[in-house]
């Protein structure tokens, strides 16, 4: 089948983490697939217009610092992050991420709302959210929850051995990042 954007030459992603793992290729060089099908859900990985095609700055660093989890970064941290991450979008239903699925990257959200559902329920994600960080926190680490977008969505995503430098070398973001987790759990607590 010919996906848009394709020459129908291609070998087309057969999983989810196939998916995933063109979506950290998106740093690496030009994207050419649209929409994948995988399993009768659409992951659409397109890059937001006038994001790189080669090696150069995804996002400024002044629009990096906007976002809660990334504005007490060092100026070394916030260009390693506009070196990496990729500026992707998705469309209203679009699942961005699957149960199980092995943990690629992270997702920062800079526009629209994600739904996370879990087992026990359903949290709403907004823009300077961030959701894909569990498992990155653990080797091997998968996916815990299905994450669709609920509104057109701008996000960021960091691929996961960035992400572990980052938390290694930027202490603001790991605090950043432990008192979101920390929130979350406290809130998941009282719920039940």
């Amino acid at each position: 089948m010919d996906l848009p954007g394709t020459t129908g030459d291609e070998d087309e992603p057969s999983s989810v983490a196939e998916v995933a793992a063109l979506a950290i290729l998106a740093v690496e060089g030009p994207l050419e697939i649209e929409r994948v099908h995988v399993r009768s859900v659409a992951i659409g990985l397109r890059r937001s217009p006038g994001t790189r095609s080669d090696r150069e700055t995804v996002v400024d660093v002044e629009g990096l610092r906007a976002l809660p989890l990334l504005s007490g970064m060092t100026a070394d941290g916030l260009s390693h992050v506009a070196g990496c991450a990729a500026e992707l979008e998705a469309d209203e239903g679009q699942v961005l991420a699957l149960p199980d699925d092995p943990g690629s990257g992270m997702y920062v959200i800079r526009e629209g709302t994600v739904a996370v559902e879990l087992r026990s329920g359903t949290i709403e994600l907004g823009a300077g959210d961030f959701f894909g960080e569990l498992a990155l926190l653990v080797e091997d680490g998968a996916r815990v929850a299905r994450v669709r977008a609920t509104s057109p969505v701008r996000c960021i995503s960091i691929p996961r051995d960035d992400f572990l430098a980052l938390v290694e070398s930027e202490p603001s973001f790991a605090l950043a990042l432990l008192r979101e987790l920390a929130r979350r759990l406290a809130e998941a607590r009282a719920t039940v």
